[in-house]
This record gives structure tokens, C-alpha cells and sequence, in this order.
């Protein structure tokens, strides 16, 4: 089975994501070891998904998405990326998919 849900936040945030993850702007000074910001989206069935962009000691931030279910209990996570807006997919641990749309207000 198929879910879907839409993460919607202001241009400038997504352009400043989209910027710091492809390793430019002054993502050395901003986006420190411990620093991580964090969006959840809920699903029709109860599963909820949070997309984060997450700070490294010596590299550039990456984003991941991270699935949880009804409980609470993760159920799933997508490979780290370097880009927030677009489409995000997770697979839980009994197949289904999860998609995440990530856009513009």
C-alpha cells in the first residue's frame, strides 16, 4: 500500500536547505556537530515521518527521512541525501511506501 503526505515551508527554507546540504553557502560556521531541525508529517494510518536536516562535525549537513509507526517505534529510514525539496520515499518494515512531498508554500 501507497501513503502519502505533504510537507509544505517557505521557499527561502527550502532554498537555504537545498543550498547548505550541497555543501555551499556558510554551512561551516551554521551547521554544527549537534545541530538538527526537524519537520514531522502524519499519514492517513497513523505513521508519522520526520524529515530532518542533520549537522556534522567535519562535512556538510545531510537529510534524512525517518518512519515511525502508530507507536511510536521507528519503522523505517531512507538512505542520507543532499537535497530537502522533492519527494522523499520510505518503505516500512512490511513493504509499504511512504512518500513524503516536500514543497513551497
Amino acid at each position: 500500500m501507497t501513503y502519502e503526505a505533504t510537507l509544505r515551508l517557505a521557499k527561502a527554507d527550502l532554498d537555504y536547505y537545498d543550498l547548505i546540504l550541497d555543501g555551499k553557502g556558510n554551512w561551516e560556521e551554521d551547521w554544527y556537530e549537534d545541530r538538527v531541525e526537524s519537520y514531522t508529517v502524519k499519514f492517513e494510518n497513523g505513521y508519522e515521518a520526520d524529515l530532518k536536516v542533520v549537522g556534522c562535525q567535519e562535512d556538510s549537513p545531510y537529510a534524512e527521512c525517518v518512519l515511525f509507526d502508530a507507536e511510536g517505534y521507528e519503522a523505517g529510514l531512507s538512505d542520507p541525501e543532499f537535497e530537502f525539496s522533492g519527494d522523499w520515499d520510505v518503505y516500512d518494515y512490511d513493504g509499504n511506501q511512504y512518500i513524503v512531498h516536500v514543497i513551497a508554500r
